[in-house]
């Protein structure tokens, strides 16, 4: 079973294709969602780990920003290709909100997962025992391809 990850957006440099470009599935997957670093360290280390990543919005340089019109919108666009994934992993409660996922954490609603937005900021991870659930409801929803021997 694969898994997608799915986040808001890199505080970066405003970056945005144009075109047909802007709305592909495949070049939101090649951008990715925390494929290296010490974060993505962070989040294996309580058991989330994803094979494709993506973000809603595109790069903006300013920490906090956020266009819920436009999340909606791009999260329709995901939508149309998520039937691939087994398990789709949503991280923060404004990502949950462009898809119409509750925000409740230890949760799932069918293929997807939520969880607390991987930011070190996010004083979530603080808790050992959001840690533990994360890591029991990462456990229920894997599938047996997940399974590490």
């Amino acid at each position: 079973m694969k898994t997608l990850a799915i986040g808001e957006r890199y505080n970066a440099p405003l970056w945005e294709p144009n075109g047909c470009v802007r709305d592909s599935f495949a070049v939101r997957v090649v951008m990715g969602f925390y494929r290296t670093g010490h974060r993505r360290r962070f989040l294996r280390s309580v058991g989330i780990d994803w094979d494709d990543g993506v973000n809603l919005l595109w790069p903006h340089p300013s920490p906090g920003t956020w266009d819920a019109v436009e999340a909606r919108r791009v999260a329709g666009v995901v939508l149309q290709d998520v039937s691939r994934y087994g398990r789709v992993l949503l991280f923060g409660r404004r990502v949950c909100d462009a898809f119409g996922v509750p925000f409740e954490v230890g949760s799932a609603h069918g293929r997807f997962v939520p969880l607390p937005h991987p930011s070190g900021l996010n004083r979530m991870w603080n808790s050992q025992s959001t840690r533990e659930t994360v890591r029991q409801v990462m456990v229920e929803t894997s599938g047996p391809s997940d399974l590490k021997l």
